[in-house]
């Protein structure tokens, strides 16, 4: 019995050091994702019925991707799973009128080892831009921009679970 009890604890005191690294490699925190993001609006002030363009630069470490704008158009499994795939660019509610849909570079081909297939996505320093227009009624005022960049990033080995990137930035109204 005792000999039963030594093995048991033995094998339990050993077991720990298995169990303290994360069983599908480390995943990166929000603050180290493998992706940085900057905001930058072409015009610090706009007038009242005047348009300006918000750009979104997204820069992707070097090994790593994320998927297009767009899913992949294939087979309708592939098409479902590409959908949810998707990049996505979410703006929260504001007091500007899109112009435009969200503009980039037109994404490449990538053989992504996680997934073992072909999609469309990108790597290294990605431009969106987006159009808008102050409305001539807007209140002269400094107003925010909030928005997300929902993405899933993929190194060939792992992929990280669908993450929010929050971004902000200002822009300040003026009558004419």
């Amino acid at each position: 019995m005792k000999r039963i009890f030594l093995i048991l604890f033995f094998l339990f005191l050993y077991s720990f050091p298995v169990f303290a690294e994360p069983l599908f490699g480390s995943l990166k925190t929000h603050s180290n994702l493998p992706i940085k993001i900057s905001i930058l609006i072409d015009k610090p002030l706009v007038f009242q019925g005047e348009k300006f363009k918000l750009h979104l630069s997204v820069l992707v470490e070097e090994g790593w991707h994320i998927y297009s704008l767009q899913s992949f158009h294939g087979s309708e499994s592939l098409a479902t799973r590409s959908e949810s795939l998707a990049t996505k660019i979410l703006m929260d509610k504001n007091s500007f009128q899109g112009q435009s849909d969200w503009k980039g570079p037109d994404p490449i081909l990538i053989k992504d080892g996680a997934l073992d297939q072909i999609v469309k996505g990108y790597k290294g320093r990605i431009e969106f831009s987006k159009t808008y227009l102050a409305p001539i009624n807007i209140s002269p005022k400094v107003y925010s921009l909030t928005g997300n960049l929902e993405f899933r990033a993929c190194n060939n080995r792992i992929c990280t679970l669908p993450r929010k990137f929050p971004f902000h930035s200002q822009i300040a109204v003026s009558e004419h």
